[in-house]
């Protein structure tokens, strides 16, 4: 798995998520084994532009790849 795969695989998840909050950004970050940077990459992302926004645009970088 490269370096990159497990946040990734969490990003993907929490995109799943209807509400993505500090404590589900910690469960997540357990489950994928992410270090403490993944982590708080992870509470800036989505810290800074709403989730359905986020899975709006994922949505649309899927579709354009």
């Amino acid at each position: 798995m490269g370096s990159h795969e497990p946040l990734r695989h969490a990003l993907a998840w929490l995109l799943t998520q209807r509400k993505v909050s500090t404590e589900l950004i910690e469960q997540v970050s357990r489950r994928y084994d992410l270090s403490p940077l993944d982590e708080a990459f992870l509470r800036e992302y989505f810290s800074k532009t709403p989730i359905n926004k986020l899975k709006k645009q994922h949505c649309a970088d899927l579709d354009s790849s």
